[in-house]
This record gives structure tokens, C-alpha cells and sequence, in this order.
């Protein structure tokens, strides 16, 4: 039976629509403000892969038949929908995340839900989070990153230096700015929220290195399109993450996938000058790429994917 992928609710289920048009409308508003980029990313990288390996799969069919495995991650509605789908005998297995809900406590707890068999996160801070506010999901979390594009333009003159930031002090970015016009360093500021990806990939084309600055990353996509770009990356890291007055503290926990074949981190301003020279030699050095390519291709992660099913469910066929 192919996988059941759900990124909206199911048409014509038979569900009041004012849910449904709320959710359109939240969809909309989230797009317009550039921040559906997430969750997008993370299923299009999946759908791609599984195409890329043959595994047969359903996008938001209009009806489920008995038995099937369904992968929910954009769309709350939907796994609600899938709940009780699951309760009513129709559905078997409900796979649900990264990207639904920030915190167990949200969306009225729905990521709690005992119908929910497997939770796929991003990151090992992200799990060990979630574990330290609901130890009961300990076995059902596995870390699967989701993966990127590796058809990249290498052929291009690297001639500028990309300073991507997301949030943080913006003090931080003005003294970076301050930096990098004293040495007489070409550069490019993107906003997070503020570009589409072929522009961001047309200046990761042209770039030599980048410049991170981001209090926290779950995994960190635009790292890994980065780095599929042979981009190395120099990324503030302040050490915790911070939300709706939960703090979490881990060594990597803005990027999480960052090692030295990729970049480095800094501190914060006063290190900056030092780490910045670092990497700046080492432009030659690094292998983003040949990294990126071993750990996040979306072949990669569509086989990682298929093989969590396998261990999950092993009597589960994907025909």
C-alpha cells in the first residue's frame, strides 16, 4: 500500500470548511511573510527524494482506504483528521513532524496523542527537548534531518561574502556591517522571511563564504543549501534557545549539523574578529559540499525516511 503524505486536510471529507478556511487563510498569511519556507522545504525535499528512489506515495489523495500509513508535517487539521481516521480502524499508522508544533504544550497537546506512532525531529537538541517535557515520547522520537538540492551552479565566480541574518541583537549585525566595511570585505545582507530560494541560491552561487546569525536552528536548511553550494559557513551560536519562556541550553544549538569540514562558530561580537580571520583562511580548506553531499542529499533523506518505516513497521509494504 503506497505511503499516505498529507499536507493539507483531506478534501471533501465532510468536515466543517470554517477550520479549513481559517488554515487557508493562515497559509496565505504565513506565505506573504515568507515564513512557510520551513515546512515546505522539509516535505519537498521528502516527495523528491521517494521520487528519486521509486517509493510509491499519495499527496493529499481525496480519500484513504483501510490500512494505510499516513506522514502528516505542515498541517495540524490534517493529523487531527488522520486521528480519527486511526480510531475509526481506517488508518494504521500515523507518522507526524518535524514541523508542527514548537512546543508538546501547542495545538492544544496534539503531538501527545497516543494515535501518533512515530515522530521524526530534526535535531538531537530538538528530542532531548521535547523528552525533558514529555518523557513518555522518548521511543517514538527519531532523528531524521530532512535533506537539499544537490544541483547547484559551482561554475560561477565567488566573489562576495553572504551575511545571512535571522534574528538576534541587531546591534550584532550593525557591528558585523561596521567589520567587514573597515576591511573592505564585498558582501550581501539577506533577511530571513525576506527572500524567495532561487535568489538565495543565485547569491549562494557568487559567494565565498557566509556569515550566520541565528539564535537557534532546529536543523538549519539554509545551512545545508549553503553548504551544498561549497559554501562554508562562520555561525553565531550563543548556546541556547529561547521560546515562550522555555529555555533549552546545547552546544550547537544553531547549528546543529555544523563541523569543521562546514565552518565554525563564534560567540558573539567580541570573538568575532578573531574567528572571522580564522575562517576567512581557511575559505580553501573547507569541504561544505563534499559534507553536504555525504549527509543531505534528498536521496539520502527519503532512504533514511523509508528505512525509520522499515524498523517502525516492518510488515509495512510501500506497493
Amino acid at each position: 500500500m503506497p505511503l499516505v503524505i498529507l499536507t493539507e486536510p483531506i478534501k471533501g471529507a465532510g468536515q466543517n470548511l470554517w477550520p479549513r478556511f481559517l488554515t487557508t487563510v493562515k497559509k496565505g498569511a504565513r506565505y506573504v511573510l515568507g515564513r512557510r519556507r520551513g515546512p515546505q522545504a522539509v516535505t519537498k525535499s521528502l516527495l523528491t527524494g521517494l521520487k528519486e528512489i521509486g517509493v510509491k506515495f499519495l499527496l493529499n489523495p481525496g480519500k484513504i482506504d483501510d490500512g494505510a500509513l499516513v506522514y502528516i508535517n505542515e498541517s495540524a487539521d490534517a493529523l487531527r483528521e488522520a486521528i480519527n481516521l486511526k480510531k475509526k480502524g481506517i488508518v494504521s499508522k500515523i507518522i507526524a513532524g518535524p514541523v508542527i508544533a514548537v512546543l508538546p504544550t501547542e495545538e492544544n497537546g496534539l503531538m501527545l496523542d497516543e494515535n501518533i506512532d512515530l515522530l521524526p525531529f530534526p535535531s538531537v537538541w530538538t528530542k532531548n527537548y521535547w523528552v525533558s517535557q514529555a518523557p513518555q515520547l522518548a521511543d517514538k522520537i527519531k532523528i531524521w534531518p530532512a535533506g537539499a538540492s544537490s544541483d547547484c551552479d559551482l561554475s560561477q565566480r565567488r566573489d562576495l561574502f553572504l551575511v545571512y541574518y535571522k534574528n538576534g541583537p541587531k546591534s550584532q549585525l550593525k557591528q558585523i556591517i561596521k567589520f567587514l566595511d573597515s576591511n573592505n570585505v564585498a558582501y550581501k545582507v539577506i533577511r530571513y522571511g525576506r527572500y524567495r530560494q532561487k535568489g538565495y541560491f543565485a547569491l549562494l552561487a557568487r559567494a565565498k563564504g557566509m556569515i550566520c546569525l541565528s539564535e537557534s536552528e532546529s536543523q538549519g536548511l539554509a545551512l545545508c543549501e549553503a553548504w551544498m553550494h561549497d559554501v562554508p559557513t562562520l555561525v553565531w551560536n550563543r548556546g541556547y534557545w529561547e521560546y515562550c519562556g522555555h529555555k533549552w541550553f546545547d552546544g550547537k544549538i544553531s547549528a546543529p549539523y555544523l563541523t569543521d569540514e562546514c565552518g565554525k562558530f563564534f560567540i558573539g561580537i567580541d570573538d568575532f574578529p578573531e574567528k572571522w580571520r580564522d575562517f576567512n583562511d581557511k575559505i580553501g580548506v573547507f569541504k561544505p559540499r563534499d559534507y553536504a553531499l555525504a549527509n543531505f542529499t534528498n536521496i539520502i533523506a527519503a532512504k533514511k525516511f523509508v528505512e525509520l518505516i522499515k524498523i517502525c513497521y516492518p510488515d509495512f509494504s510501500f506497493v
